[in-house]
């Protein structure tokens, strides 16, 4: 748990008073098409409810344009969704700067050996390391 946060006030009045001080919220509303203390009201409902999930409003095609909107394009939703996921995976704060520009080159190996292996040579000291911690236990699989 993230001690560093604060606490989240329980009293609306206070939750009210921050949103509200936040020069932001009144363009959020703006942009949203919702008028300001619609917007502030649901903004406490959230914070004060965490758990809560937005309502989801269908409307056919016919009711909305009986109520004079017209229905948006399936196309143009797409796009539109396609956009927003763009814009929220760029948002990312857990994303890295990692990308294939920096990704390191893979290892190439060579098919000829540095040092060339001389059939029956062996190296003494090699051997008398092995035999050494061979008896000391090492290596042992068990």
């Amino acid at each position: 748990m993230d001690t560093n946060k604060p606490a989240i006030p329980k009293d609306p009045e206070v939750i009210r008073r921050k949103v509200l001080s936040d020069p932001n919220t009144a363009k959020i509303a703006e942009n949203l098409g919702v008028p300001l203390e619609e917007y502030v009201n649901q903004v406490i409902h959230f914070v004060l409810n965490p758990n809560a999930e937005p309502s989801l409003y269908i409307v056919e095609d016919e009711d909305l344009r009986a109520m004079g909107c017209p229905p948006p394009d399936a196309d143009a939703m797409g796009q539109y969704i396609i956009e927003a996921a763009t814009i929220a995976q760029t948002a990312n704060p857990n994303r890295t700067e990692f990308t294939e520009a920096k990704k390191p080159p893979p290892v190439q190996l060579s098919d000829t050996p540095a040092v060339a292996a001389t059939p029956g040579k062996e190296d003494s000291q090699l051997k008398a390391d092995l035999e050494k911690a061979r008896r000391a236990g090492h290596g042992r699989q068990g």
